[in-house]
């Protein structure tokens, strides 16, 4: 369900894009993209779909709590990349996103929050190319490591018994599937999906009945977004 309304939210932009080189790369044009040796910069425009999820916490009186994550809003960011090409088939890829402002809701039993927090993923993946290096068309895919910097997360909208959320800043597991289009010799446009594996911990600040404040931690809130990225790269 997710991946459907991901799909749906893009079609407009990437699919028709897709499509476009997809009938360009029918005709025939023996190219030499990036091949062995090759080292190339990649700057473009990321697309930030955040998880429906759900985590646990335990409040002052050892009762667990269990706080509802759902989307609220996504987001684009700029994006720019590196990719080194070891062999023919075999690319190192590193890259980020600038930082993107993430908006969620919180449902904790009868009550809607508003979360929103900056992220900004720095990553390394390994990727393996098929076809040839002349095809117009490259699919790719890639397995490597993130390490993700959340910031600025605050709530608005709350009732009165969730007054902060901090979340900290992790790394994890980051997977792709993407294709690259020749444009000429030395230039190319990057397609991509890639899914980040992130469950940072966190800790709340609750207002207890007596207007006073508790505080408590919470572990792994599944956030694990998806990006979708085009870019346009030159060989350097």
């Amino acid at each position: 369900m997710m991946l459907h309304r991901a799909g749906k939210d893009m079609k407009k932009g990437m699919i028709p894009l897709l499509a476009t080189f997809a009938v360009m790369g029918g005709g025939g044009h023996a190219l030499a993209g990036p091949m062995e040796g090759d080292t190339s910069a990649m700057i473009g425009l990321s697309y930030v779909y955040p998880k429906d999820t759900s985590f646990k916490w335990h409040d002052s009186t050892s009762q667990t709590q269990k706080i509802k994550v759902k989307r609220d809003s996504s987001s684009y960011t700029g994006s720019l990349g590196l990719r080194v090409m070891a062999t023919d088939d075999i690319g190192l890829d590193f890259g980020t996103s600038w930082s993107s402002k993430v908006k969620q809701k919180l449902i904790h039993g009868t009550d809607t929050y508003k979360l929103q927090y900056k992220i900004m993923p720095w990553h390394i993946a390994g990727q393996y190319f098929l076809m040839m290096p002349s095809d117009m068309v490259r699919p790719y895919v890639g397995f490597g490591l993130h390490f993700t910097e959340i910031s600025k997360s605050k709530v608005t909208n709350n009732a009165n018994k969730i007054s902060k959320i901090d979340i900290d800043n992790e790394y994890g597991l980051v997977a792709q599937l993407g294709a690259l289009f020749s444009i000429d010799e030395e230039a190319f446009i990057n397609v991509s999906a890639s899914y980040f594996n992130l469950e940072p911990d966190g800790k709340i600040t609750s207002i207890k009945s007596d207007n006073g404040k508790a505080k408590a931690k919470t572990k792994k809130i599944d956030l694990s977004p998806w990006l979708f990225n085009i870019s346009v790269g030159f060989k350097i």
